[in-house]
């Protein structure tokens, strides 16, 4: 028998000798139990912005920090693009690229280590391709300083 192989005999015994040395000692060890998280709640719903046809930022707001995840899915095809956040922040913001234009989606946040909170779907639509030749939109402002007028 040449050394590399008793030497790697040895040391697969010592490992399982060692192995049932620790378990046998920390066996009727009690688990101390862990605090639990607190969940963070939302303080600002997840909303689109900065849209273009193909890409799109979600932002949204949260109590305390937390690092979150967020799933895109596309409702035409159910395809699914996911995005993380793995530093905690109350202030979240991700931008979803390759996205197709004049495409419905669906989207939804989530924490990334506890998994104990998840939103309900949203939907977006992205913008088409081509920007038509003239559009109309209503612009309104509420001040708030004469809440009877309206």
């Amino acid at each position: 028998m040449n050394r590399s192989r008793l030497a790697a005999g040895l040391c697969l015994v010592g490992a399982a000798l060692l192995a049932q040395s620790c378990s046998e000692k920390y066996r009727n060890v009690e688990s101390v139990p862990q605090e639990a998280s607190p969940v963070p709640q939302l303080t600002r719903e997840p909303y689109p912005q900065n849209m273009t046809p193909t890409s799109v930022d979600i932002l949204w707001r949260t109590d305390i920090p937390a690092a979150t995840q967020l799933s895109v899915t596309n409702l035409e095809t159910g395809f699914i693009k996911q995005s993380f956040s793995s530093v905690p922040t109350t202030k979240h913001e991700i931008s979803i690229v390759g996205l197709e234009p004049d495409t419905t989606y669906s989207y939804k946040i989530g924490d990334i280590f506890s998994h104990l909170y998840e939103t309900p779907e949203y939907t977006f639509t992205t913008f088409p391709d081509s920007v038509p030749e003239s559009f109309e939109f209503v612009a309104y402002g509420d001040h708030r300083n004469n809440p009877t007028a309206h």
